[in-house]
């Protein structure tokens, strides 16, 4: 291990990292700190690019999870931006996980989808042989128009919306890089990868 972090704290740190991403969509989009609980706004009323999420443990530093929401809520209910909570469940006592649910519900939101986090310290080789792709980094007007493209069509979301999110996000950076995988010309693949201290996560991976 190249730090002495779980491995949940890799991902849980890198996601927050990733999610930032988002912040630089908009001349009005932040992300603002507070005891315990991140809260990153896109500038955009796209709930799912508004997010909050926890900076510490529950119970600890910030306080209880009601607390945390209330504070995100305030946030968010100012900017009238309807928003997103992202929960690390390794980072919740038993308690607090058992009532999850009911405590979203609470702060009018409903829980739409629960993800693993995946973690590795190395990637094996490939066991098939690689597809006949061109891969070609988004790096200028033409591949984030393609990458807005696929995620529109991947993650049946709005072209509009993905074009503001992508077409000229001021976060495209060496920490955050998107690739797209060309077949006969045609962009037909996608990942982004975020880079947060020693770990590298990929987000947005698609094919058609």
């Amino acid at each position: 291990m190249l730090t002495d972090r779980q491995p949940f704290q890799l991902v849980e740190q890198n996601l927050r990292h990733a999610l930032a991403f988002y912040a630089g969509s908009h001349s009005k989009a932040e992300v603002r700190q507070m005891p315990g609980v991140a809260a990153i706004s896109c500038g955009w009323n796209y709930p799912v690019f508004n997010s909050a999420l926890l900076t510490s443990a529950v119970p600890g530093e910030g306080g209880g999870i009601e607390s945390r929401l209330a504070m995100a809520s305030v946030y968010f209910r100012a900017l009238d931006l309807g928003w997103s909570f992202w929960a690390c469940h390794d980072m919740l006592d038993d308690a607090t996980l058992r009532v999850l649910r009911d405590t979203c519900y609470t702060f009018g939101m409903e829980p739409v989808l629960t993800a693993p986090g995946m973690f590795t310290e190395e990637l094996p080789p490939p066991m098939r042989p690689a597809l006949p792709l061109q891969v070609r980094e988004v790096c200028d007007q033409a591949t984030r128009l393609a990458f807005a493209h696929l995620v529109s069509l991947i993650f049946d979301l709005p072209f509009q919306t993905t074009l503001n999110m992508y077409g000229s996000n001021e976060c495209w950076t060496r920490e955050n890089a998107a690739f797209i995988g060309y077949f006969e010309d045609r962009p037909v693949s996608m990942a982004m990868v975020c880079v947060s201290g020693s770990c590298c996560g990929f987000y947005s991976v698609g094919t058609l």
